[in-house]
């Protein structure tokens, strides 16, 4: 299949893969693997999630499944919730430069404050953290995303 998959094909690829076994459908599973690029320890969550059927009412089915599959395999225990939201607090490289811990700050300060969409490492696209205030949140009460980052350090 193409590299961009449509709404049909993946309806067509998940009502197979519900339908049979894996061994029966193996290649569909690859492809559905392959097409959603999650490692190996998903597996049983993407199945899970094709299992439930919910996908047949989704508009898009391969988002949803791959969402789904994420939240399964945190339930599952088949992944670590740590999300990739971490921040280094030694220096690091990006693009083969040194960045320090507080370039790192200003860098997802810069990403926070942002209304604009921004697509994930997971391969997911999400709406800035901008587009909409929480008058609720405690980051509010802050001038900055760095500030109330380092709010609880002792000092």
């Amino acid at each position: 299949m193409r590299q961009s998959s449509t709404r049909a094909e993946w309806m067509g690829v998940l009502e197979t893969a519900a339908k049979l076994s894996v061994e029966q459908s193996s290649a569909v599973w690859v492809w559905i693997m392959q097409e959603l690029r999650l490692g190996p320890q998903y597996f049983l969550a993407i199945r899970e999630a094709v299992q439930q059927g919910r996908w047949r009412t989704a508009r898009n089915p391969k988002t949803y499944i791959k969402t789904v599959a994420k939240r399964e395999a945190l339930k599952m225990g088949l992944v670590r919730e740590d999300g990739g939201n971490l921040v280094p607090v030694n220096s690091g490289r990006s693009e083969g430069e040194e960045t320090s811990s507080e370039e790192a700050l200003e860098y997802l300060g810069h990403h926070y404050d942002s209304p604009d969409a921004a697509k994930g490492e997971d391969g997911i696209w999400r709406a800035g953290a901008a587009g909409e205030r929480d008058c609720s949140d405690p980051v509010e009460e802050h001038d900055t995303y760095r500030e109330w980052l380092t709010s609880e350090v002792p000092r």
